[in-house]
């Protein structure tokens, strides 16, 4: 029971969000308040939560068409329901505090993040080449609020200069990329359940050769960028070396991988080394602190 509501509340993503806004906060607002951070957090955590329970309602039959088990059965699909309405208030009130400390119009975007869930799991699920975008763009967006809701606290003194606004525009892009191509892989995997639930996908409008040769050329572009990091750093010690240097390894893996994917099986490998890389990229900024 524990292992199913692990997988349907997908708490390792929750983790990951709230990880990627703290290190937004220590490295590049460098001076913040944990309250705040918390009420940021809460409200991006909760409001994803409400987006996944919706999500998982409305994949029921879907899931068990393709031999998916979840915790959501038809049975208890009402109960489920009231509690993802029940996070969605909750990340709004937190969202509404959050932004009320800052600037109140930072709220909209709080309210927009619900409205495109709401949208993706009801509607937009069925046009997955869509969905892949938004579900990649709140990523980000939860990222740049957690910036500029920061900064934008009357006590925070403007210490920041434009570098740090260009890193984290940067971390916002890689985290984008990432994540649509984890997504992209992910509809590789679930073809043919998405073929049943006459679901479209981006492989079904370009074919799967164009999107394997589209998701190489993003990996050959991240590699490149690490390589571009790399030079511009004045003291890579040999931890930072060794860490970049595995980073580059891992990348070059799933290259490999990804032209030599067919099977189900290999794809959902494939996602889930994407998954470990998107982990580690996102950590970089631990390296140059």
């Amino acid at each position: 029971m524990l292992k199913l509501w692990w997988r349907t509340l997908r708490l390792p993503n929750l983790l990951m969000l709230f990880l990627v806004q703290w290190i937004v906060s220590q490295y590049f607002v460098q001076e913040f308040s944990w309250l705040h951070l918390l009420c940021i957090s809460g409200a991006s955590i909760l409001i994803a939560l409400a987006g996944n329970i919706w999500n998982d309602v409305e994949d029921i039959h879907l899931d068990l068409a393709n031999g998916k088990q979840g915790i959501i059965l038809p049975e208890n699909a009402t109960k489920a329901k009231i509690v993802a309405y029940t996070a969605l208030f909750l990340g709004l009130v937190l969202g509404y505090l959050a932004s009320n400390l800052a600037r109140l119009e930072f709220f909209f975007f709080f309210c927009l993040a619900a409205l495109l869930l709401w949208l993706y799991a009801h509607y937009l699920s069925r046009y997955k080449f869509l969905s892949n975008f938004i579900i990649s763009f709140l990523i980000s967006l939860a990222i740049l609020l957690s910036y500029y809701l920061e900064v934008e606290h009357p006590n925070y003194q403007r210490k920041f200069d434009a570098w740090h606004e260009l890193g984290l525009l940067l971390y916002a892009a890689y985290a984008f990329i990432y994540n649509w191509m984890r997504e992209v892989i992910k509809d590789l995997e679930d073809k043919e359940g998405d073929v049943l639930a006459k679901r479209i996908s981006l492989a079904d409008i370009i074919g799967i050769k164009t999107v394997k040769l589209l998701l190489g050329l993003c990996f050959v572009a991240l590699i490149v960028s690490i390589f571009v990091f790399m030079s511009f750093q004045d003291d890579l010690g040999k931890f930072k070396i060794i860490y970049l240097l595995n980073l580059l390894l891992l990348q070059f893996l799933a290259l490999v991988l990804l032209f030599e994917a067919k099977s189900k099986n290999s794809f959902r490998r494939l996602s889930s080394l994407i998954k470990w890389i998107m982990l580690f990229g996102l950590l970089i900024p631990l390296l140059v602190s």
